[in-house]
């Protein structure tokens, strides 16, 4: 298996409301999450993936397993740790939730290609196109 392309864009929205799995739950410390998901990215962008693994734990107590703030951090580790498989899976959960995020999108097919499904690929990004209109 090939080593898996760089992702595009590296994830810095904070997504404190996606925080609640359901309405009738508090919401975690937003400002705990910022600065766990702030240190999950600096990790990340300086390739320290022990710190970042560390960073995403405790970014995972803070959050629901299916939070979107979670998900993106994780398939950022994973593409950027060679991980394709898993990041694959998790990318394809964000884009089940969000199909017109361009950057999961686009990473998505990047890693799709990357595998050998690059009509797959083609065709996720021909209907991210028409979706967003560019």
């Amino acid at each position: 298996m090939s080593e898996a392309p760089a992702p595009i864009d590296r994830p810095v929205e904070i997504q404190v409301g996606d925080a609640v799995a359901s309405p009738a739950e508090p919401t975690a410390d937003a400002a705990a999450i910022a600065r766990t998901v702030a240190a999950v990215d600096q990790a990340l962008g300086g390739g320290d993936f022990a710190a970042a693994d560390a960073a995403l734990a405790e970014l995972a107590a803070l959050l629901p397993a299916r939070s979107l703030t979670l998900l993106r951090r994780q398939a950022w580790r994973a593409h950027l740790g060679g991980d394709a498989g898993e990041a694959i899976r998790l990318y394809r959960e964000i884009a089940t939730r969000m199909p017109d995020d361009r950057t999961t999108t686009i990473n998505l097919a990047l890693l799709e290609a990357g595998e050998g499904d690059v009509e797959g690929a083609s065709r996720r990004l021909e209907e991210l196109r028409a979706n967003v209109g560019e």
